[in-house]
């Protein structure tokens, strides 16, 4: 069991460098086509790439910062229930939380997968890509929360366990 919470965080720490890294270089990009299509638009006549590219690079961005944010516990929550509670109703909230991500994200895995790989068959507008690459982050995006909730349920079940057996945690 430990030698896979090493994998487990090792995992972690590869794909949170990664969101990070892709999402910093993305917005950058975006930045920069942002600023070629002002220029373009109003001096020379208008590129169509622009806009779309721009919305892949935000449609990843976007991706990629829900991912870290879940994973930093930065997100957005309304939890005045959750933290009212007691202890084993917080671990009891994260456990079926946890299991209701999970096994609704796992069951929209194949009709995704299989969406994505009807997409191959359709090109970009503009841009030299199938739609199936474009919309593959999904993919990632599905695996990612999978990963990060199946880790955040173990954990949950380690403390119901540790304050079953007398509140020390493990």
């Amino acid at each position: 069991m430990k030698k896979l919470k090493i994998v487990f965080d090792k995992l972690d720490f590869g794909m949170e460098k990664l969101e990070k890294g892709l999402a910093s270089i993305m917005f950058a990009a975006l930045f920069l086509v942002f600023i070629i299509n002002v220029i373009y638009r109003y001096f020379f006549t208008a590129i169509l790439w622009g806009h779309e590219l721009s919305l892949l690079f935000f449609l990843w961005i976007a991706v990629f910062g829900c991912l870290y944010a879940n994973r930093t516990d930065e997100n957005i929550k309304f939890d005045s229930v959750y933290n009212n509670g007691s202890e084993m109703r917080k671990i009891i909230f994260d456990i079926i939380g946890s299991v209701l991500v999970v096994v609704l994200f796992s069951i929209s895995f194949k009709p995704s997968l299989d969406y994505i790989i009807f997409m191959n068959f359709e090109m970009s507008d503009t841009l030299p890509f199938r739609k199936s690459v474009i919309f593959s982050v999904y993919m990632y995006f599905l695996v990612g929360i999978i990963f990060q909730y199946t880790r955040k349920l173990i954990s949950s079940i380690k403390k119901l366990k540790a304050l079953k057996n007398g509140g020390a945690e493990s």
